[in-house]
């Protein structure tokens, strides 16, 4: 009998603002590349845990139900820091589901269209399709998004539903 770690860890931090930026210093960032464009890639958290209950994933598990959230000001302070510093441009929002709170991508949109940086970044991100509409999708585009993983998991509603996931093949 195995028992993992993960399982037993409850105590999850709410303030993720509180945890400094990577040191980029310590990497070689050329080691993270975009593959579309080949150049440095930078990952930014935006918000750690899971509040879907999809029966095959355990992002619940290691990162918690309870979704914590950086503030878009974070966010946007390490995207500068990676632009001024490093010279990087191309990153990766990291969440589990970026698109969870659409006000906040709504937010750390316009600041980065309204600051202007969105013409120089792009920005990739891991989403839910039932979390987009076309109008969240065209806002995240004007703002530097190039690509948007959606995880689909299957054509077949049956196994969508065997596997919780919440989402129906007409939403995919």
């Amino acid at each position: 009998f195995i028992t993992c770690y993960f399982c037993h860890v409850t105590n999850f931090n709410d303030d993720l603002d509180s945890l400094p930026f990577p040191d980029r210093d310590l990497m070689n960032n050329k080691l993270y590349i975009n593959p579309e464009t080949n150049r440095p890639l930078a990952l930014i958290t935006t918000s750690k845990g899971c509040c879907y209950n999809c029966s095959y994933c355990l992002s619940p598990i290691i990162s918690g139900k309870k979704v914590r959230f950086r503030s878009n000001e974070s966010i946007y302070e390490e995207i500068k820091e990676c632009i001024e510093k490093y010279n990087i441009y191309e990153f990766f929002f990291k969440a589990d589901t970026y698109t969870v709170n659409r006000n906040k991508v709504i937010e750390l949109c316009r600041i980065l269209i309204t600051s202007g940086i969105n013409k120089k970044i792009n920005w990739v991100a891991s989403v839910r399709v039932d979390t987009l509409d076309e109008e969240l999708v065209k806002l995240m585009k004007e703002s530097g998004c190039q690509l948007l993983a959606i995880g689909f998991e299957s054509g077949s509603q049956e196994s969508l539903d065997k596997m919780k996931k919440g989402t129906t093949t007409e939403q995919n």
